[in-house]
């Protein structure tokens, strides 16, 4: 069977599909990052390829090979390499794609492939993919996976059966975490927090410490910054810039903390505590609640989330967070004490 926290109607659908025997020739799964759209992936090419009565049943061979990735007719396709923060799937891969999709499956029942981020095809390769899907051969299923289907080319999403993934409320994660992975209540409260309703965000940082850690590390640095000079915002948005040309996905990362970092701070002016995130670190937003005034906070929410949209657009990320942090308002060390 399917295991998947949060997403029962999309569920209910598949398993409909299950006892009606019959799959969609393309699904696109579509949503935030950490709400199941990987997990779902490999459980359709399992359930595609399973060999019990109960599919997918998690421990034949078919399923095993698929779950350690090792199952011949199970192709992924994405960006892969070093290319820097504007590398896609290129046409080649989906000229590859097409020449496999028309072979019979080597091993298994159906050839799947499974394209991640589906927004990374450009123009050339969407158009390519296009022509796949719209004669598409019998025994081969594909799956999209993507952070918003608005993304994609619309022919390419018309194509497609969409499962559209929600992020969970803070309350069931919570639950989640305490009864089937035995979290204690002091960090199942932190982590159904801070995974901004991601289930799997969760899951993964109460069995990894070291996620937490990364992220506490983050948050520290952006403290630093908020309650430096000139000079440490300088250095920075200087290691700002090193991190987006290494890892555009972990710049990004950058600008949702600073956000829900002031959004915090914004709770704690209004007196609306029990909706921040960063609970842990509650003493620190309260001091910076006190030294920086609420509209230059809004002033400051704005700039950033405009910068965030400047670097999905590839515009200098640099460049645009120095605009931001220089222009925003500098705590005094009397107001910090």
């Amino acid at each position: 069977m399917f295991q998947l926290h949060g997403q029962e109607l999309i569920l209910s659908n598949l398993n409909n599909s299950i006892n009606e025997g019959r799959f969609h020739h393309a699904y696109l799964l579509s949503g935030a990052s950490h709400t199941g759209k990987n997990t779902l992936a490999l459980q359709i090419a399992q359930a595609l390829n399973c060999t019990s009565s109960e599919v997918p049943c998690m421990q034949c061979n078919q399923c095993q090979r698929i779950q350690k990735y090792e199952h011949p007719d199970v192709h992924y396709i994405t960006t892969g390499g070093d290319e820097g923060p504007l590398h896609e799937i290129g046409i080649d891969a989906i000229r590859e794609l097409s020449s496999l999709a028309y072979l019979k499956p080597f091993e298994g029942i159906r050839r799947v492939f499974i394209i991640k981020p589906a927004e990374k095809l450009n123009d050339h390769s969407s158009n390519a993919l296009l022509k796949v899907l719209e004669e598409p051969p019998g025994d081969v299923v594909f799956i999209l996976i993507s952070s918003s289907a608005a993304d994609l080319m619309p022919t390419i999403v018309s194509r497609c059966q969409l499962f559209q993934f929600k992020k969970m409320d803070r309350a069931a994660v919570f639950s989640i975490l305490t009864t089937n992975y035995g979290i204690d209540a002091e960090n199942a409260e932190i982590f159904s927090r801070l995974c901004d309703g991601c289930i799997g965000w969760a899951i993964e940082a109460s069995q990894d410490s070291s996620i937490y850690a990364s992220l506490h590390q983050l948050l520290e640095k952006i403290v630093d910054t908020i309650e430096g000079g000139i000079e440490s915002r300088f250095h920075y948005c200087e290691e700002f810039g090193r991190i987006y040309q290494r890892d555009r996905l972990s710049a990004e990362t950058h600008l949702r903390l600073w956000l829900s970092w002031l959004r915090d701070v914004m709770l704690i002016q209004k007196g609306v505590e029990e909706y921040v995130i960063n609970i842990d670190w509650k003493e620190t937003l309260s001091k910076h609640a006190k030294s920086l005034p609420n509209d230059e906070i809004v002033r400051w929410i704005r700039q950033i989330q405009s910068t965030s949209n400047l670097v999905q657009r590839n515009i200098n990320p640099r460049l645009a967070l120095e605009a931001v942090l220089i222009s925003s308002p500098l705590t005094t060390q009397h107001s910090m004490q």
